[in-house]
């Protein structure tokens, strides 16, 4: 008996050391997978450790929601808690999914989707990259199955537009199998493996931003008003797939009982890009469902910069407030946030958490990251800029990961302890 009990102990023992082994090496959190310096893969592994039913809505989109939304200043300012899910050139096609996602272990009051993400530009760019900044960071289950398969078949229609109808040329073709198992991709990297990929990657300032762009400002010269660039209040441009996938996406949130608001985070936008946007919000205000609503903070008088209209509230200045033309650094994105948050106030009710042990975490995160924005900001104006464009950086990605590193480890503090 004992023998028999001792061999079962070591078989159970063996498949235990190899599930774990595994699932370090190729689960989602595993090193087999996109490295983790993908801006985006520490907000979501930190999503995915949040307490069950602790989040009020997320924010979707591509980088202009990710820059343009603090998550920590709404909190410290109103006690909500709205995550970001924004990735880079997220695709619209996409946006439910992530949806769904979150929806397992978050009783979502609502969502906010940002509509930069329906440019034409952004949205018939066919990127594997762009793609796996959603399906690699899914853990295995029905919905990153059902994920993988729809950015497939979204990256073949828009690699075919591309090729048949922009005559752009073929793009490259993608191994389908490795959107739902990324080790089939990644299984060669393991002379690219550094020390960062075997320590697990998580946020220190929850879903907001906090990379050295957000301590840099570019002087966004005001575009010329010509054919090409202005303001306009024009709606159209919209190809039959965009048309064809947002409408999919209005009809998801209506099915799901959902309340949705629609922004548009300020940039410097062309003029075909303003057309598209605004064709988006008419497709919005125009469907038939009470529980959308818009918040547009790209109006005529935010494109100017003239202190009247929305920017008498908002003050948004392109001289200070951006560090490129679609994207807004720390001091732009408190006003974009708090802009939005108290239109988020107004369209839901939103319970004020503060003072809950519960979201501590949440405090710390801001204090977290207010420290690092102060003190880079005070550092960033002793710098060089690297670019002509630059009123003020130097950062390098380097330079900005040891500086974030010495701040946040508080290493000058823990000096001065020892010598006490």
């Amino acid at each position: 008996m004992n023998k028999y009990l001792s061999r079962a102990i070591k078989v159970v023992a063996s498949l235990l050391i190899f599930t774990i082994i595994f699932n370090y090496l190729f689960g989602v959190r595993g090193v087999m997978k996109m490295a983790t310096d993908v801006t985006n893969v520490p907000y979501y592994n930190t999503f995915y450790d949040l307490p069950k039913n602790t989040v009020d809505g997320i924010v979707l989109g591509n980088s202009v929601a990710h820059r343009g939304w603090s998550d920590v200043t709404a909190w410290n300012e109103s006690g909500m808690t709205v995550y970001s899910l924004a990735t880079e050139s997220q695709p619209i096609p996409l946006t439910k999914y992530i949806i769904e996602e979150a929806l397992k272990t978050q009783d979502l009051k609502f969502v906010v989707i940002e509509l930069h993400g329906m440019r034409g530009n952004m949205f018939y760019y066919p990127s594997e990259t762009f793609l796996r900044r959603i399906t690699d960071i899914m853990p295995m289950s029905k919905n990153k199955v059902e994920t993988s398969k729809a950015a497939y078949e979204y990256y073949n229609k828009i690699a075919d537009y591309r090729e048949n109808v922009l005559k752009r040329g073929a793009s490259v073709e993608i191994d389908e199998a490795s959107l739902y198992l990324p080790f089939l991709k990644y299984h060669s990297r393991w002379q690219d493996l550094e020390r960062e990929d075997f320590i697990d990657c998580t946020s220190d300032t929850m879903s907001t931003y906090s990379a050295e762009h957000m301590c840099e400002i570019a002087d966004v010269e005001p575009l010329p008003n010509d054919d090409k660039f202005g303001y306009t209040e024009e709606a159209s441009g919209l190809g039959d797939y965009q048309v064809e996938a947002f409408a999919d996406l209005l009809d998801y949130l209506k099915k799901k009982d959902l309340q949705a608001i629609f922004v548009s985070f300020p940039s410097k936008l062309s003029k075909i890009e303003q057309t598209q946007i605004n064709q988006s919000i008419k497709m919005i205000n125009e469907y038939d469902y009470d529980k959308f609503s818009v918040c547009n903070m790209n109006t005529e008088d935010v494109f100017k910069g003239t202190n009247e209209g929305l920017n008498k509230e908002l003050q948004i200045d392109w001289k200070k407030d951006f560090y490129g033309k679609d994207h807004v650094n720390s001091i732009g994105n408190q006003k974009t946030t708090k802009y939005l948050m108290n239109f988020i106030k107004k369209q839901v009710d939103v319970k004020d958490k503060r003072g809950d042990k519960k979201y501590v975490a949440w405090d710390n995160a801001y204090a977290k990251y207010k420290k690092l924005m102060d003190k880079g900001w005070e550092k960033a104006k002793t710098l060089k800029p690297l670019a002509s464009w630059q009123k003020v950086g130097g950062w390098t990605e380097e330079s900005w990961s040891k500086f974030k590193e010495d701040v946040l480890s508080d290493k000058k503090a823990k000096k001065n302890s020892k010598k006490k």
